[in-house]
């Protein structure tokens, strides 16, 4: 019953610590985690759709807490999975090592496949044992009345290798959990002059709060110069921002320069230069009851020629969805972008009003102007221009770098410390003693044989001399 019982618990101890359901289980962690990545950089970062966010939406998981079950039921079977293929490769790594340890007969070092066997003078068994040790093995010896044998090995860590990889997964996995447990990200359009104190009110798109809020030093900037360059139309050169930093009581830390990949760090959260740049134009509308509210349009700086400068906007309290499209000569200051600003000779705005399905042209309005239409008079105020930025607080980064150190020690283990193992018998005659050496290595048995050889001549002529 007991043989019955430790039979079960190995093979399902052999199921849940497999490389085969390792595989299995990344890659349905990779497509959850893709799942929840693509839909948060949605809600924070992507103003339409791609195919895949529709194909998500499509099949009801457009939302990231969508498939947070299933997320974790295979976290736990991967966490399940580590521990147990851990513990296995804990068990082979010492019983290898165990058994490499063993001492060999004359026989089985003749059943190597780098051995030699030679008759020197008495006095061998020092000699060798001096000779190992001058080359850095670990030596152990066994004696009998007519035989002498010995082990000698370094770099007998290096099994531990796999080891360390392994673990590199194990941390992975801590760091992943802690991410999606920890992570916030917010997106905020600034124009220069404005001052951004980082609060999740603040933000024009936030993630929801993770399920382990820490509450940051917090700091607020203010945007000096906005710094955009292209190649050509469509093509940028460099997005770049310089911003005035401060902490939490409005000391002036210094000033900093964020760039595409250059972000800034900056009380524990991570602060990175956006894809979005253009104009944002102040507007007011008022009724003819004498109401007035104020609002933005917004409008992204086109990639191509010919392409337009759009913006939606719906006035709050009326069933009116207004369309503004902005000319602007500004465009000839944005180097790479002059043959544009030729084109729009004066700074107005299009707009037109949606009725029925069908859109109206109300008129055009000048910045600093006014435009009547339907009862309601709407003001351009203002235009400035503004670049976007993407804060994240993301505790799960670090320990994901230090599982890629791990990573890096294991390879390192692995290709550059391999373990090598001699043994040696030495059978004592009355004319003098006989010398069987063997020796084994896992990897890059060409090259060992090779030295091998070399140092056999090199311990044959320390013998004979």
């Amino acid at each position: 019953m007991l043989q019955k019982e430790k039979t079960f618990f190995d093979k399902l101890t052999g199921l849940l610590g497999s490389l085969k359901l390792s595989f299995i289980l990344l890659i349905l962690l990779g497509i959850l985690l893709i799942q929840r990545a693509i839909i948060a950089q949605k809600l924070i970062d992507l103003e339409k759709e791609p195919w895949f966010v529709k194909a998500l939406h499509n099949v009801g998981v457009d939302s990231p807490k969508a498939l947070e079950i299933p997320f974790f039921i295979v976290l736990g079977f991967f966490a399940l999975n580590l521990v147990f293929s851990s513990f296995r490769m804990v068990k082979k790594i010492k019983a290898k090592k165990e058994g490499l340890k063993k001492f060999r007969t004359h026989d089985e070092i003749k059943a190597l496949l780098n051995n030699d066997e030679f008759a020197c003078p008495e006095g061998a068994e020092s000699l060798l044992m001096k000779f190992f040790l001058s080359k850095g093995f670990q030596i152990r010896k066994e004696d009998s009345n007519k035989s002498t044998r010995l082990y000698a090995g370094r770099r007998t860590a290096g099994h531990w290798g796999a080891f360390f990889f392994h673990m590199t997964f194990f941390i992975i996995l801590i760091g992943a959990l802690l991410s999606v447990m920890t992570r916030q990200a917010g997106y905020v359009e600034i124009s220069p002059g404005d001052h951004f104190i980082e609060k999740r009110e603040n933000y024009l798109r936030v993630t929801d709060k993770p399920v382990i809020s820490v509450t940051p030093a917090q700091f607020s900037m203010q945007l000096n110069e906005i710094k955009l360059s292209y190649w050509r139309p469509g093509e940028v050169r460099q997005r770049k921002s310089v911003v005035s930093v401060f902490d939490s009581e409005g000391t002036l830390l210094g000033k900093r320069q964020i760039a595409v990949n250059k972000p800034m760090k900056i009380a524990g959260m991570t602060v990175y230069q956006g894809a979005r740049q253009g104009y944002i134009a102040d507007l007011e509308a008022e009724d003819s009851a004498g109401t007035a509210i104020t609002g933005k349009a917004r409008f992204r700086i086109p990639n191509r020629p010919g392409q337009k400068m759009m913006s939606s906007v719906h006035l709050p309290g009326t069933t009116l969805d207004l369309t503004f499209e902005l000319f602007t000569e500004k465009l000839k200051a944005v180097e790479g972008l002059e043959p544009l600003g030729a084109m729009h000779m004066a700074t107005l705005m299009k707009v037109t009003s949606r009725e029925g399905g069908h859109s109206v042209f109300q008129g055009v309005i000048f910045q600093g102007d006014k435009l009547s239409f339907e009862g309601i008079t709407m003001r351009f105020l203002d235009l400035r221009p503004y670049t976007s930025f993407v804060v994240v607080r993301d505790s799960g980064v670090p320990v994901i770098f230090t599982a890629f150190v791990f990573m890096l020690g294991g390879l390192i283990m692995t290709f550059f410390w391999i373990p090598e193992h001699y043994w040696a018998v030495i059978e004592k005659g009355e004319d003098g003693d006989i010398v069987a050496v063997g020796a084994f290595t896992a990897k890059y048995k060409e090259s060992f044989k090779e030295r091998f050889a070399a140092e056999v001549t090199e311990l044959k002529r320390k013998l004979f001399k």
